[in-house]
C-alpha cells in the first residue's frame, strides 16, 4: 500500500484515499494475520520495498513513487524506520518469540511482553 500524495497515478489510492503511514501498517499487519490464517501453506511472503539511497541524490526523495511504498525512510548514516516497519517487527516477534519489537519507540513496548 501506497500513501503517495505526489504522483497522481498513485495519490488516487494513496492519500486521496486516507492512506498515511500508519493505515499502511495495519495493513500490511492485516495482510500477514490474513495469509498465516488462511494460506497456511505459504513458506514466505516477502514485502517490497526497502528505500534507496539514491532517491536522495537529486535533493528530494519524494519525487520517487517507490518512496511511499517503502518502510524505511532512506538515509545514507542511520536507520529511519516507518509506522509499518515498526507494526510488522512487533507482530513477527510477538508471533514467533512473545517479544516486543526492540526498535518501538516506546520503551516500555521493547523486549518480553
Amino acid at each position: 500500500w501506497t500513501f503517495d500524495s505526489v504522483n497522481a497515478s498513485y495519490k488516487w489510492h494513496g492519500a486521496d484515499a486516507g492512506i498515511d503511514q500508519f493505515v499502511q501498517a495495519d495493513y500490511l499487519k492485516r495482510a500477514y494475520q490474513y495469509a498465516a490464517a488462511n494460506w497456511p501453506w505459504v513458506g514466505l511472503m516477502s514485502l517490497l520495498t526497502m528505500p534507496n539511497v539514491d532517491w536522495l541524490d537529486d535533493g528530494n526523495p519524494q519525487d520517487e513513487e517507490q518512496y511511499w511504498w517503502a518502510i524505511m525512510d532512506p538515509s545514507p548514516t542511520d536507520v529511519r524506520m516507518r509506522a509499518a516497519f515498526i507494526v510488522l517487527c512487533d507482530y513477527f516477534n510477538e508471533v514467533q518469540f512473545n517479544l516486543y519489537c526492540p526498535y518501538d519507540p516506546d520503551p516500555s513496548r521493547r523486549g518480553q511482553r
